[in-house]
């Protein structure tokens, strides 16, 4: 992965670690091994044994690769082939019996004492159980002796990596949780960067309620997620929704099994064995049975594809979260702050002055600063405006824009109307995002004295009004993107903004989305809807 300024150096992760050291102790005791066997000449007899040895070492090291197989139960089991092989096969030959500490001394080094002494216990299990039954068999297993004396060896040896290493194994779990979330999230980074990764929800559930409903002839489809409770959640919809979707969607989402009905099918979403949504096709074609299996399998991909594309969104909007907050704090606390002194300054440049042009220009920049302070606070404003806990989209528009007319002194009307399924967080926040920009807009530029907020919605159809009274004229302007971000947001919604002019003077702003309510009340006068200051 590379940086600005040059390559950054990859955390070698705790597992990769762990398993190096597990494939180089096992290498180098086959390596003493083998090196005993020479000194004795005994290489030609012990062949076989080594081979079978080195042969377990291989097989555990590959299961050490994957941490679902690799587990607590593997230390014993890996010291109990290793008693059988030195046992059975090599006939307890004293120059293999330095086999027997491995396993018991890794289990220590990696897991700790428990698991020392459970693999201990696996090992000296197995090998009075093969020295047992090499004495009925009639072959020679080596004297009991020295089977003892390695066995007592490796157990000291085991208990002594695992209270050598303690605090070693302890910086490994502390960062295994990082080093597993840097992998994901490097992953994501490269898939993202090469464009190999479409995480645009917006356009992946139309896409996937397109497929469902030309597979079994709907006329109508909405997909629902999981929220923190376990209830559904509208995220998406093409057509009409109704109390009867949403319970739906909860059935689905309890027994995570298809339901169909004469006119309607219900399936589970799923990303692997996670179920986290469900499609509701309704107003079906009475043509004959739906195979709901069928309409899964083809829809599987797409599913898959949504949910990651859900899980990259929500990494995404927490990252902004955090960085919103941190912006708002730096303007805050820095340049707000500098603002305000340079205010100050250009108030003793007017007092000072002792001609009418430098009063005139002491005073202009004043006015500046009063203006660029005022802009600040307006910006620090917004980024910490967000959607918090149970408050839904109106709540927080609307209390945004009353925070908004309490510093200004605008006279607001807010008429708000909700009724239905709660939007998805990521779509309310583009709503709230709308509406500030939009009231930012009159705040900082209209001169306006009046201001009228309409929010409609039932679902996830709304309409968005912001009026003001002010001068008009609201235009792109160069090196502005407001209205182009606007707009960019409402695709994002399904949606279309439109800027005209207000009757009587003043701007416009209108977001819509399909299926919005319409006859919204006239905002020729003052009495459209309650007033508040």
């Amino acid at each position: 992965m590379s940086g600005i300024g040059g390559s950054v150096a990859r955390a070698t992760a705790p597992e990769t670690e762990a398993w190096r050291l597990g494939v180089l102790v096992r290498v180098c005791v086959l390596a003493l091994v083998t090196g005993q066997v020479l000194v004795d000449r005994a290489l030609l007899a012990s062949l076989g044994t080594l081979a079978t040895l080195a042969a377990v070492a291989v097989t555990v090291s590959v299961l050490d690769v994957s941490p679902r197989l690799a587990g607590l139960w593997q230390g014993p089991a890996e010291a109990a082939v290793t008693a059988v092989v030195v046992v059975l096969v090599g006939h307890g030959a004293d120059a293999l019996l330095v086999a027997l500490v491995a396993p018991v001394v890794l289990a220590g080094m990696r897991r700790g004492v428990v698991a020392a002494l459970l693999t201990w216990a696996g090992a000296t299990v197995a090998v009075v159980a093969a020295h047992v039954a090499a004495s009925v068999a009639g072959v020679g297993s080596g004297e009991p002796s020295p089977l003892v004396l390695w066995t007592v060896v490796g157990l000291g040896a085991g208990v002594l990596a695992a209270t050598r290493t303690r605090s070693r194994r302890c910086v490994l779990e502390s960062r295994a949780p990082h080093a597993a979330a840097h992998q994901l999230v490097e992953q994501l980074h490269g898939l993202l960067g090469a464009r190999a990764l479409d995480v645009d929800v917006d356009a992946l559930c139309r896409e996937l309620q397109d497929a469902a409903r030309a597979l079994v002839g709907a006329g109508r489809s909405s997909i629902w997620v999981t929220d923190e409770e376990g209830g559904p959640r509208l995220l998406s919809s093409c057509g009409p929704t109704s109390t009867v979707d949403e319970a739906e969607a909860r059935g689905v989402a309890r027994t995570r099994r298809p339901r169909t009905g004469p006119r309607h099918l219900s399936l589970p979403l799923s990303a692997g064995e996670l179920v986290f949504g469900v499609l509701v096709l309704g107003d079906l074609d009475p043509v004959g049975p739906v195979d709901a299996d069928l309409v899964l399998e083809r829809v599987g991909p797409l599913s898959l594809r949504l949910d990651t594309a859900l899980l990259a969104g929500s990494i995404r909007s927490g990252a902004t979260h955090d960085e919103r907050r941190r912006l708002a704090r730096e303007l805050h606390d820095g340049l707000a702050q500098r603002t305000v002194a340079i205010g100050y300054l250009a108030e003793e440049l007017v007092d000072l002055a002792d001609s009418a042009d430098l009063v005139r220009t002491a005073g202009e920049l004043r006015d500046e600063v009063a203006h660029l302070t005022h802009e600040m606070r307006s910006s620090v404003l917004e980024l910490h405006q967000d959607l918090v806990g149970d408050a839904g989209v109106a709540d927080a528009v609307s209390g945004f824009v009353r925070r908004v007319a309490a510093r200004r002194g605008l006279v607001v009307h807010v008429m708000l109307e909700e009724s239905g399924p709660r939007l998805a967080p990521e779509l309310e926040l583009q709503v709230l995002r709308i509406a500030q920009e939009a009231v930012a807009n009159v705040d900082r530029h209209a001169h306006a004295s009046t201001l009228w907020l309409t929010l409609r919605r039932q679902g996830r159809a709304l309409r968005l009004e912001v009026e003001d009274d002010g001068m008009g004229g609201a235009a792109p302007r160069p090196g502005h993107l407001g209205l182009e971000t606007m707009r960019h947001r409402a695709h994002q919604l399904g949606g279309e903004l439109a800027v005209t002019a207000r009757p009587g003077g003043g701007t416009r702003v209108v977001l819509s989305t399909p299926g919005a309510p319409v006859g919204s009340p006239s905002r020729g006068d003052d009495h459209a809807c309650a007033a508040d200051r």
